[in-house]
């Protein structure tokens, strides 16, 4: 019987197949590594961009709603010059309206005027420049109205509510519809709209200055223009009361504000 010895070449087989086998070994190691660095960073990248939706609110912006104007009010500007558009004065005409609607007029020109129902209904009173009033139809109909210092003919407008006809409660007006006797409502009711386009500035009509109280009652071009406590010898009522004055006649109610103005002593108020 014989025994082999395999020597040193056995051993130096033995460790080349142990050297490849780890070889074999760190490879799939090192591959494994890399695998998972890739998920690990694939991941970070996916948090990454989680992260900065979540921190750029625009991303996610939410509409939000516009207000939209209050439900059962309408708004009515007097325009500037409204004087003579007649049906135009108001804006649309007519203004149609549901039952319940508050409706109010703000007062935008350089002068005076007011809203007065035809028939009575409401009635806002002398509106300055800049103010407004408002009334709410609580009942179906057709409600005409005017301005009543310049006159429907220069100034009307129609309000119609639909629904079942009934007299709408008026709102408290804010002041008397008969306009005190006072100059300076004699001033911006009947001179600033008639006469102030001839009768003011360095070169006045006739000489006629009517843009100040001192001018109108101590006017040294013509004394008697304002007689204090008598309009039947005042030229100023006279020549309106003869239709001489003015780019358009003057109703009936500015006439007599100037009268009365006259006949309670021509004050400076």
């Amino acid at each position: 019987m014989f025994v082999v010895d395999a020597g040193p070449l056995a051993y130096s087989l033995l460790f080349r197949s142990l050297m490849d086998s780890k070889k074999i070994l760190v490879r799939r190691v090192s591959l494994a590594v890399m695998n998972f660095g890739s998920i690990v960073a694939i991941g970070a990248i996916l948090s990454s961009c989680s992260g900065s939706t979540e921190a750029n609110p625009s991303s996610h912006r939410v509409l939000e709603p516009i207000a939209s104007p209050s439900p059962g009010s309408m708004i009515v500007n007097i325009p500037m010059g409204a004087v003579g558009q007649g049906t135009a004065a108001y804006g649309q005409n007519p203004l149609t309206i549901a039952p319940g609607t508050t409706v109010t007029w703000t007062n935008q020109d350089n002068m005076p005027h007011t809203t007065t129902s035809d028939t009575g209904v409401w009635d806002s009173g002398l509106m300055q420049p800049g103010q407004s009033y408002s009334f709410r139809f609580t009942g179906g109909g057709t409600f005409p109205y005017h301005c009543q210092i310049h006159g429907a003919a220069s100034m009307s407008g129609t309000i119609q509510v639909t629904g079942p006809v009934a007299s709408p409660t008026p709102s408290p007006s804010p002041s008397a519809s008969t306009l005190a006797p006072t100059f300076t409502n004699v001033l911006n009711v009947a001179l600033v709209p008639h006469c102030l386009a001839c009768h003011e500035g360095p070169n006045p009509s006739a000489g006629l200055d009517f843009t100040t109280y001192q001018n109108l009652v101590h006017n040294t071009v013509l004394p008697t223009l304002v007689v204090p406590g008598n309009p039947d010898g005042s030229a100023l009522y006279q020549y309106i009361l003869g239709g001489g004055i003015g780019s358009e006649a003057l109703t009936a109610q500015e006439t007599q504000l100037v009268h009365d103005w006259i006949q309670d002593g021509a004050l400076n108020n």
